[in-house]
């Protein structure tokens, strides 16, 4: 994933936060208005400037994405905290 240099505006799709011990991790697929591509970024909450993204051009190469990055966090240890899903 790429460091997060800008800001787009996007609409919320689906929404992970994670946790181990006190920290905690937002994992958040994001659709880029009517362009059809989406964004998926990693925020740790301790730093938010070291938030990674990475874009893709369809939903499920997306939501694929987000699959990979939320069972890498788990084998490291991270739980799944909260989570919202967008209509």
């Amino acid at each position: 994933m790429k460091r997060m240099t800008t800001k787009r505006r996007a609409n919320p799709v689906l929404r992970w936060v994670f946790r181990r011990g006190r920290d905690l991790l937002t994992c958040q697929l994001d659709r880029e208005g009517h362009r059809g591509a989406y964004t998926l970024s990693l925020v740790p909450h301790w730093d938010v400037r070291q938030a990674a993204i990475e874009r893709f051009d369809a939903s499920v190469a997306a939501f694929r994405g987000h699959a990979a990055v939320a069972n890498h966090l788990r084998a490291a240890g991270w739980t799944l905290a909260a989570y919202t899903l967008e209509r």
